[in-house]
């Protein structure tokens, strides 16, 4: 409970000397003075006062000098606009924390006529808290109903998660038709019974009526851990697991699945068996469909690994809302009348996120309608419509207009792929009423991608399963044909301008994929050079003359997208599995790769930050590359030559930083590129300039008569000409 000092916090407006400009407080603000001294905070937050505690857990540790709170005689205060409340009666405001220990933001909302379920909850959020004995725990016996102990004996309120699970059930339509009728939906083929908290057993599905399930992401981590293989197999589902044999995170998944009132959890170590490749090539192919089709998915977002659980250390004074009452003076009149409010007074908890690097948990976020989230410091729900915590109980809104007639959802980056996915399924736009999102749902798809790449996988070789199911539902959604990656029907003009970008130390491993797809060159960091054109419009003008280059073939030995993530494994010729025939403008050109330009090249900033502009003039003539374009930021970057000793017209990035054997050895090699597209380049420093440049794949031969990608490169348009017309094929 607040201390006597916080009840109410009574507010004026601020007591500054005359004349005095302030920085803190603008005009109108009201000031609460919480404490003067901090032995004064410090004695409350050990006294166990709720505010003073959430207050100070907003804080730092390190004194700085704050002039204007020595004015007031205060060492923390609360500010807010003055008239807040007064003016309209919004749902929530923002409480700033001043303070010598640093500033901070909290959120201050109405705490009358929240919806029944919230104020049920917050109520027991003070039954806990009232329960705390003098070492800030509860003795379990005074729990209420909807108060979990976890495995780490930490309190976890399941009555708040199945209040956010039921709110979304019954209200946001966008989650209910991101998936379809959950009736008709196919089950896993796998689940884990946790009915039984002692032992939970693997049951197969198949001819069982459709049942809702949870699914678990989590970090597997480089320790090996508790999974199922083919000798443990027949025990895991006859005679099933002891709980305590479990990893802390997998139990509390399936404790939490129990307590919220569902059977069935799948959870992939577990579900699947792991050394049996065609039972893994098989459940991999319907993750995708996992994932969609889980009444929601329990993200171990505070885990690094399946032994550290789902509930850590935290204190339950700094993550539960404050209620309190607060005192305003009525600046509209003048006239020195007050008027009260009972509001609650909200933290901010934010921890590291350990899922956010795994590339598997990109099509999880994507596939899944509802996530409960367990983070470091507190407990919190994401689903396609809101967001809420334990700090911040009741669902924020992703909906912009809620009204009957449109339904308007704010598309952040991370839901306009999610658009691209759902927008053609039955019932999404009807659901959506207007939609407001990206209409080049190739592009969604390449810009997932470079997300995509900036993450860590464990097994390289899984860089396309960790894709697949994302790619089942776009190429059924789109029609599309799946070629490792790409998309046959747009790898002009997007789908082949990929390059290896810098500002990534991951040493890239060569995979078995068509060398003009993006996971040939491994893990590392992938860009579209074409998204950047597009995006910048202030320094570019795209325009594409025509197309001197068409596709007359395109294929992998198989269009599944699950068939050709597993082939990635395989050693097979890449010419019996794959090929990529291109007819159209190409031109001979010699590849140079000099340790100097590669250096000036990728830390050009640096060079242009730390020399002069004269000096950076002089290198740049030292080493003619007449048409840089510095959106492009290759990892391996060479020069283009017209000729042995002769110009140098243009640059590559590289897809490696070695070439193939077939490449030949010496300083130069002779490349062939082929035309992808043009596009003027607009720069100049004093006076505006524009340079034609063609883009191109820089191809070199192989020891069967086709060729093999080695890069993406950028070539003067007056360099090109008209070049010659070719038919290549590119393995």
């Amino acid at each position: 409970m607040p201390c006597s000092r916080c009840q109410p916090l009574s507010f004026s407006l601020p007591q500054l000397e005359p004349g005095t400009s302030s920085f803190i407080f603008r005009s109108k603000d009201v000031v609460c003075v919480l404490h003067k001294t901090r032995e004064s905070l410090l004695e409350s937050v050990q006294d166990g006062c709720h505010l003073c505690t959430l207050v100070h857990a907003q804080l730092g540790s390190v004194e700085v000098d704050m002039p204007e709170l020595d004015e007031i005689d205060a060492y923390v205060a609360l500010v807010i606009a003055g008239d807040a409340f007064e003016t309209y009666l919004p749902r929530k405001v923002s409480l700033r924390v001043v303070s010598h220990l640093g500033l901070a933001s909290m959120d201050v909302e109405l705490s009358t006529g929240l919806p029944d379920p919230y104020a049920r909850i917050l109520q027991t959020h003070r039954d806990v808290l009232q329960a705390l004995n003098s070492e800030g725990e509860v003795p379990e016996q005074q729990l209420p109903p909807a108060i979990h102990v976890g495995t780490n004996d930490q309190l976890v309120n399941i009555g708040l998660a199945r209040t956010w699970l039921d709110d979304c059930l019954q209200l946001h339509p966008w989650c209910r038709h991101k998936s379809p009728d959950p009736g008709t939906a196919p089950m896993p083929t796998r689940l884990l019974d946790v009915s039984d908290m002692d032992r939970i057993m693997l049951t197969e599905m198949t001819g069982r009526p459709r049942s809702p399930y949870v699914a678990l992401s989590y970090r597997w981590g480089h320790r090996p851990h508790f999974v199922t293989d083919q000798d443990n197999f027949h025990t895991h589902r006859n005679q099933g697991i002891d709980m305590c044999r479990l990893p802390a995170t997998v139990r509390d998944a399936a404790v939490v699945t129990n307590r919220l009132g569902y059977r069935y959890i799948w959870i992939d170590a577990l579900c699947i068996i792991q050394d049996h490749p065609s039972d893994i090539a098989e459940e991999v192919a319907k993750m995708g469909d996992i994932y969609r089709h889980a009444i929601l998915t329990i993200c171990a977002q505070g885990a690094t690994s399946p032994y550290d659980g789902l509930f850590h250390g935290r204190t339950p004074l700094e993550n539960h809302p404050c209620m309190t009452r607060v005192v305003f003076p009525s600046l509209k009149n003048g006239d020195g009348a007050t008027r009260e409010y009972d509001v609650l007074i909200k933290g901010r908890a934010t921890s590291e996120n350990h899922l956010e690097s795994r590339s598997w948990i990109l099509q999880e976020e994507v596939l899944t309608s509802r996530a409960l989230i367990f983070g470091g410091l507190q407990m919190e729900w994401r689903c396609v419509e809101a967001h809420a915590s334990e700090t911040d109980p009741l669902p924020a809104s992703f909906v912009k207009s809620t009204s009957s007639s449109s339904r308007v959802v704010d598309l952040t980056a991370p839901l306009s792929f999610e658009n691209a996915l759902f927008s053609q399924t039955k019932g999404y736009y009807s659901a959506l009423g207007t939609a407001k999102g990206y209409e080049g749902h190739w592009v969604a798809w390449y810009q997932m991608l470079e997300r995509y790449s900036d993450k860590d996988l464990s097994v390289v070789h899984d860089n396309l399963a960790a894709l697949a199911g994302l790619a089942v539902i776009f190429s059924d959604v789109h029609k599309a044909t799946y070629l490792a990656g790409l998309w046959k029907e747009d790898l002009l003009p997007y789908g082949l301008m990929w390059y290896v970008a810098t500002n990534d130390d991951r040493a890239g491993t060569r995979l078995a994929a068509p060398s003009w797809s993006w996971a040939s060159a491994g893990k590392v960091r992938i860009r579209f050079l074409e998204l950047a054109s597009n995006i910048s419009k202030r320094r570019t003008e795209m325009r594409k003359l025509c197309r001197k280059t068409e596709v007359l073939e395109a294929y992998c030995s198989s269009s599944d997208p699950i068939s050709d993530a597993f082939r990635s494994h395989e050693d097979a010729s890449p010419a019996r599995e794959w090929g990529l025939r291109l007819q159209g403008s190409t031109l001979t050109l010699l590849l140079r790769c000099d340790p100097v330009f590669s250096d000036w090249r990728v830390n050009g900033v640096v060079y242009r930050q730390r020399a002069g502009s004269s000096d950076w003039d002089a290198f740049e003539a030292a080493h003619p590359v007449s048409r840089l374009d510095h959106r492009f930021t290759p990892r391996f970057p060479a020069m283009l030559l017209a000729g042995r000793g002769g110009q140098i017209v243009g640059e590559a990035a590289l897809d490696s930083g070695s070439l193939p054997p077939t490449a030949g050895a010496g300083a130069d090699t002779e490349v062939l590129c082929v035309y992808l597209g043009e596009e003027v380049l607009v720069g100049g420093r004093a006076v505006r300039t524009e340079s034609l440049v063609v883009r191109c794949l820089v191809l070199v031969p192989d020891d069967a008569g086709s060729y093999i990608r080695v890069g993406l490169g950028t070539v003067g348009g007056d360099c090109w000409g008209d070049g010659e017309r070719k038919t290549v094929e590119v393995i």
